[in-house]
């Protein structure tokens, strides 16, 4: 091979090298994805610093199958190291693979980022944040493990990707619903998203239930509460007021029957706009980066292959020139 050839594919590598190992200060938008997050969000997992913030879980409310409950993702001690936005993921494994809660067979049904995704990221504010997810539990009966992650880069080191996980998974037993129990039917579809200025109307179809108190809220506003007024058995009519402006509302029924009462985890419905600037230019330079090492590798080893040819016909024709040489002089 030649000099230029390997100085051409030794450039080439380490381009491709460092723009996977750095971090994507623009983020990549919510989404759901496995704990490497494909690197595509902070580059190779393996060139990551460790995180020295804290992660922690809690569960907020009882699972039974095939009903919603609540897990709670605390991240602090931000004051470490100082970045502006955070990844935070909410996993069952932490293979990279497979790991999130759908492979388990929950159901995301939203968090208080407005989505229902199982990544999501935050915007860095005080000492600590928190992201709360919503899930329907598998309808099988069972111990489940969680695991929370982030994902982030620095303000001092931009360039670097920062890795953490939970020190500690939770486990959540997923119980079988008592026949009595009060409850949302597990087929109706629950609102996640809506246009900004409309209220949002619904039927929610329940199961041993009597009555309806459904509470709402602006994130972090005053709660205010209404009864439902029931459609027909075991239907009863939901409507969310619209807001003035792109906002998450978040609200909850208690559901009252055969002298039980059972109360949801706070659900969200989005209306905010998608004001995320995704910065696409890692993405590109690597994909370019990639295209330009296949055609270099192509090269060089066509290169390669070549040469002991061609050397080979150059002594064969110097062998030749040299009997004919011999035979003139006899």
């Amino acid at each position: 091979m030649k000099p230029s050839t390997k100085t051409l594919v030794l450039f080439i590598g380490l381009l491709i090298l460092s723009s996977f190992s750095q971090a994507n200060p623009g983020g990549v938008g919510p989404s759901t994805q496995d704990m490497q997050c494909g690197g595509a969000c902070h580059g190779d997992a393996d060139l990551n610093a460790t995180s020295p913030y804290t992660i922690t879980l809690e569960q907020t409310s009882t699972a039974y199958a095939g009903l919603p409950t609540s897990v709670r993702v605390e991240v602090s001690n931000l004051d470490q190291l100082q970045t502006s936005l955070i990844g935070v993921f909410l996993l069952t494994d932490t293979t990279g693979f497979e790991d999130t809660p759908e492979d388990e067979d929950w159901t995301t049904i939203s968090h208080s980022g407005g989505g229902n995704e199982n990544y999501l990221e935050v915007q860095h504010s005080g000492s600590s944040i928190a992201v709360e997810w919503v899930l329907r539990a598998p309808t099988s009966s069972g111990i489940y493990t969680f695991y929370a992650s982030v994902h982030h880069g620095s303000a001092q080191q931009s360039d670097t990707p920062f890795f953490g996980i939970s020190d500690q998974p939770i486990q959540i037993e997923v119980l079988p619903v008592p026949e009595n129990l009060p409850r949302i039917d597990s087929n109706t579809i629950l609102p996640t998203q809506r246009n900004n200025g409309e209220e949002t109307a619904f039927v929610l179809s329940t199961i041993e239930v009597e009555s309806v108190l459904v509470e709402w809220r602006l994130q972090g506003g005053q709660t205010h509460s209404f009864v439902a007024e029931q459609e027909d058995e075991q239907r009863w009519e939901i409507v969310i007021p619209a807001t003035l402006s792109p906002d998450i509302v978040e609200w909850r029924v208690t559901l009252q029957g055969n002298d039980i009462e059972q109360t949801t985890p706070w659900l969200q419905i989005s209306s905010l706009n998608d004001n995320i600037d995704i910065d696409n230019t890692a993405m590109y330079i690597q994909s370019i980066s990639l295209l330009i090492f296949s055609c270099g590798f192509y090269l060089a080893l066509a290169t390669l292959m070549s040469s002991p040819r061609q050397t080979q016909q150059k002594n064969f024709l110097f062998i030749e020139d040299e009997d004919d040489d011999q035979g003139g002089e006899l």
